[in-house]
């Protein structure tokens, strides 16, 4: 089995597995999709995440985090490698919290 996540989209994340598109509307719903659609096949998938950069620097976070949980907990790869980096279209700007 195939599984590839990708959660840089503004509105709407997909997950694929083998060739069935499954539009997912937010990132709580993804692993309930992933449970759905793929509990069959789960021991052995192949795990894909797209990197980004993405819109949203939240969503595109969680689709590869999402991805290096699985791979983590099922003993896997994701995109061939032991976890993944999120790319992002900007820096964070992060602020000092107010006191």
């Amino acid at each position: 089995m195939k599984l590839h996540i990708d959660t840089t989209f503004d509105t709407t994340q997909t997950v694929i597995v083998d060739d069935s598109h499954h539009s997912v509307q937010d990132n709580i719903n993804i692993l309930s999709v992933i449970d759905d659609i793929a509990d069959v096949h789960i021991e052995r998938p192949e795990i894909t995440v797209n990197l980004g950069p993405g819109v949203r620097f939240t969503k595109t976070r969680l689709g590869v985090v999402t991805a290096n949980a699985l791979s983590f907990a099922l003993e896997k790869t994701v995109n061939g490698k032991q976890f993944e980096v999120p790319i992002y279209h900007k820096q964070p700007n992060i602020t000092k919290p107010k006191k």
